[in-house]
């Protein structure tokens, strides 16, 4: 019976859309003032021209170009948030706490509080368009979504 419900859930995902909570991702917020500069130089990543409620995909690198974590970059109006693989959230958080010197930014883990998900499939912006004009789920910069009453 499992079996079969696993390939009912893929078919979902791959025909339409499904909701895929990422337990192997992690979050890192970054707050202050000179967040955005001091991101942009230490990933590959124009991470100033991100406005607001954008999202881009960098790396955290060494000065010699070694990888240490593959990333997303969200903007919002008060914080960037780092989306990277779970093992490698520390190696995030040490690499940007070591070149933390004079910038205006505040590092925060957020395994413990924020979950990332994931609405993956063909329908996903058909479903998202939806349910953000009817609003279901109102983005609010700084704070975790609203939800409202349906």
């Amino acid at each position: 019976m499992m079996q079969a419900s696993l390939l009912e859930e893929y078919r979902a995902v791959r025909q339409r859309a499904g909701l895929i909570e990422g337990p192997l991702w992690g979050a890192v917020e970054v707050r202050g003032a000179d967040r955005a500069g001091f991101l942009h130089n230490l990933l590959t990543q124009d991470v100033t021209s991100l406005a607001p409620g954008a999202a881009a995909e960098a790396a955290l690198v060494t000065p010699t170009a070694k990888l240490l974590a593959n990333l997303v970059v969200l903007a919002d109006a008060e914080a960037h948030w780092l989306i990277a693989p779970l093992e490698r959230v520390d190696t995030v958080l040490k690499t940007l706490d070591h070149y933390l010197i004079t910038e205006d930014a505040r590092l925060a883990d957020r395994r413990g509080s924020h979950v990332v998900l994931a609405l993956q499939g063909p329908r996903t912006p058909e479903i998202l368009k939806a349910r953000l004009s009817r609003g279901v789920l109102r983005l609010c910069s700084g704070r975790r979504p609203e939800r409202s009453r349906m």
